[in-house]
């Protein structure tokens, strides 16, 4: 069987987002097959499995030593940029395309002024027309994918005669591998039972989000329209499985905040979310670094939690039950 490196372009760990995950289930998936698995993730990492090797983020040099020892290197969206000494090894390139990032960028850094913008769309388009070029193959995770990615490959110039009279299909060059989730279906818990949800009761209507509180995914809209149909019976109540992306805002020694938002001035403002009635001074501590460390240019931070009182923690730092995001001020 090949010895497989596999170079997701985030954090695998417990706490993951889509890219780490689909990176997991596949290298779980080619380790059950009877392949070698090495997964190098983003930063540290605090999970394992028993099938293969889950290694935190590299150094250059470690890097190429890992990909000279393998048969094929499969990599995720922007790795290519982190890692460049991947563009020399021998190994065959796959290259990931399950994740869209030049489409998902143009919401993700909406908030950002316009020169930003440009420039990281700029950056963004050379490093999908060095994947296209440099790729020996490409997955991606639907046919819908797969159409998108085909007209890019034909602008890349990689559906050519040669290409063609290979596969007319184009399968060869680029398929659809799904998603990726475990095979097994998640235990069924007896009909009724909850987790123990804060604020949650037994009778409530759950709407479950299955995701973090992302801008790109505008969970405000959602949030707005929840608090309109406060007064039905019984109660609906909306959950988020997660808040922050688990690769925003975190600094090497493990602080995050969930939310930061930059004015094209440089005023900051910044908000972490707590699922608990009341908030520990530790809770605010992350919160309290960042304006430690942008100085006068933050604004302010607000911790946004389950309880009905509104304080001030410290200086510029504030502590706001989460129903003032809809709930007029009088």
């Amino acid at each position: 069987m090949s010895r497989v490196l596999i170079v997701a372009n985030d954090v695998v760990a417990i706490r993951m987002a889509g890219p780490g995950i689909r990176c997991f289930e596949l290298g779980r998936g080619l380790a059950a097959d009877g392949h070698q698995v090495t997964l190098v993730g983003m930063g540290s990492t605090d999970l394992a499995s028993p099938g293969f090797t889950v290694s935190p983020e590299l150094g250059l040099a470690a890097l190429e030593r890992l990909a000279r020892s393998h048969d094929l290197v499969m990599v995720e969206g922007t790795a290519l940029l982190r890692y460049p000494v991947l563009r020399e090894v021998e190994s065959p390139l796959v290259m990931d395309l399950y994740d869209p990032f030049p489409i998902a960028l143009l919401g993700q850094e909406e908030h950002l002024g316009m020169a930003d913008r440009e420039r990281q769309d700029l950056e963004v388009r050379a490093a999908v027309s060095e994947m296209l070029a440099l790729g020996d193959y490409f997955i991606c995770a639907s046919e819908t994918q797969r159409d998108l990615w085909l007209g890019s490959l034909l602008a890349a110039g990689r559906l050519n005669p040669r290409n063609w009279s290979r596969d007319p299909t184009f399968r060869q060059l680029i398929d659809v591998v799904p998603f990726g989730l475990p095979e097994v279906p998640p235990p069924v818990r007896e009909r009724g039972s909850r987790l123990p949800l804060p604020g949650v009761e037994q009778e409530d209507l759950v709407l479950l989000w299955g995701g973090g509180i992302y801008n790109w995914f505008d969970p405000l809209t959602l949030i707005q329209a929840v608090a309109r149909v406060d007064d039905l019976s019984p109660p609906v109540k909306l959950v988020f499985m997660s808040t922050s992306h688990p690769n925003s805002g975190r600094t090497h020694d493990g602080d995050e905040v969930d939310l930061i938002i930059e004015r094209d001035d440089g005023a900051v403002v910044a908000f972490e979310v707590k699922a608990s009635a009341r908030v520990p001074g530790q809770g605010m501590r992350s919160l309290a670094k960042l304006r430690d460390a942008v100085g006068p240019a933050f604004i302010a931070g607000v911790a946004l939690y389950l309880g009905s009182r509104s304080y001030t923690f410290a200086e510029r730092l504030l502590v706001l039950p989460v129903d003032r995001i809809w709930t007029p001020v009088d």
